[in-house]
């Protein structure tokens, strides 16, 4: 799912809410029951955060497709664990309790345990960080589990949906340049509207302990540069590195590895990629997947810092390197960079014997990945190729001429990323 109507073909990446109007003394208010039917903590609670106030929930209607499949996978939530389901799209934003008790058997027949009664900017961080608060509180659990389920463009959004829509952060005074979700905040299918920058995201995880597993079900979000700001949130990030397939993940397929007790993120990447690799016959998509564990990417940056503090990674060792994002075709209409895959980079700038040294810091950082021997973008709108030995299934910016020269803004949005400071800051102590 990306900033532009990916799912229609790709990846590439309800019974309608009955409206309830509140007095005219109040500016916004919810109607929520103030209990927990949680008897004792759970093991795990899983929160899928569904920003869907844009294509996502137009004709294709892959919310609701989505919520169908995790209703089929009940019987794979353990008793007395919960996935709990926060969706705002064209309705005003509620949010679902789903057990192996529930017995629904799609959107339509599910009851909200709290109901918005104004549209809200789910693409803000006070928003996520009021969802969050409410089912830390009413659902308490050993640990929790957290699906990101939007639009996505990895560390940077498309310059070319930007709006004038006010973003409440402490970030830089600056328009938000890293990016998760599309809230129109008109509720319509509309993908012009507001984001949600990465370090705002992890500012307010970092307020929530035990999360095991933060997953991108969105496009482009498994970038270094996004794992490495979320490096102090939780064990794994989850995500591709490119567009992913229309329909995202099957989630009755993955919902035994959302609540393991033990959770591996493998179990996660390869219930997710083998549904269009192998179960799902019918399916033309391909998908890319890989997980990361943060607690190796301080070290792993270090190795980075001091490669690019050595060697002048440019256009000429470029010329033949996986690239889920063409800049040159696509992204300068489109507003956005180059996604490299990083083993690629790194095969066409370093040596044998350094390549192999980088290989073995980078094999500790991502510990599961897969890919198909394509994947669809509908900014070509085709198939692209996979070369298996440059895949890794991470992306990394590269501060290249071009850019420049093209008067795009990314290389001073970099620098508002963590991971490009610390690149940067290498490159001056020379």
């Amino acid at each position: 799912m990306t900033g532009i109507s990916i799912r229609n073909k790709i990846i590439a990446c309800c019974c309608w809410a009955i409206l309830m109007v509140c007095s005219a003394t109040f500016v916004s208010c919810s109607h929520d029951s103030d209990y927990t039917n949680v008897d004792e903590p759970a093991d795990r609670v899983v929160l899928v955060y569904m920003v869907a106030e844009n294509s996502l929930s137009g004709s294709d209607r892959f919310d609701y497709a989505d919520i169908k499949e995790m209703l089929s996978g009940t019987s794979y939530i353990p008793k007395g664990d919960h996935l709990i389901v926060y969706l705002d799209n064209t309705n005003l934003p509620a949010l679902y309790d789903i057990d192996r008790k529930t017995d629904a058997s799609s959107y339509y027949y599910l009851e909200p345990v709290k109901q918005w009664q104004e549209d809200v900017n789910s693409a803000s961080p006070e928003m996520l960080d009021e969802v969050l608060s409410y089912v830390y509180k009413h659902y308490p659990a050993e640990s929790y589990g957290l699906v990101m389920w939007s639009h996505g463009s990895g560390w940077i959004a498309n310059h070319q949906n930007y709006t004038s829509a006010p973003v409440h952060s402490d970030s830089p005074a600056r328009k938000p340049k890293t990016s998760f979700g599309i809230d129109n905040e008109l509720n319509t299918s509309s993908n012009k509207g507001a984001k949600m920058e990465v370090w705002d995201m992890a500012k307010v995880l970092k307020q929530y302990d035990r999360l095991q597993f933060v997953f991108f079900d969105a496009c482009f979000m498994q970038c270094i540069e996004v794992a490495y700001e979320l490096r102090d949130v939780a064990p794994y990030i989850i995500g591709s590195p490119a567009e992913i397939p229309a329909p995202g993940a099957h989630y009755g397929r993955i919902m035994s590895s959302l609540f393991k007790h033990d959770f591996n993120p493998d179990d996660l990447t390869s219930a997710y990629f083998n549904y269009y690799n192998q179960d799902n016959w019918e399916s033309t998509y391909g998908v890319l997947l890989s997980a990361i564990k943060t607690s190796e990417l301080d070290a792993f940056a270090d190795v980075m810092a001091n490669i690019f503090r050595s060697h002048d990674v440019n256009e000429l060792n470029l010329m033949n390197t996986l690239n889920y994002l063409d800049f040159d075709f696509v992204g300068v209409r489109n507003g956005l960079p180059d996604f490299y895959d990083i083993k690629g980079v790194m095969q066409n700038a370093l040596s044998d014997a350094e390549y192999q040294e980088w290989l073995a810091a980078f094999n500790n950082v991502v510990v599961s990945s897969y890919a198909s021997n394509t994947w669809y973008t509908i900014y070509e709108k085709r198939d692209i190729p996979v070369d298996h030995d440059q895949y890794s299934g991470v992306s990394v910016f590269l501060d290249l001429k071009k850019y420049a020269d093209y008067k795009m803004p990314f290389p001073e949005d970099y620098l508002l990323t963590a991971w490009g400071r610390r690149m940067k800051e290498s490159q001056n102590n020379e």
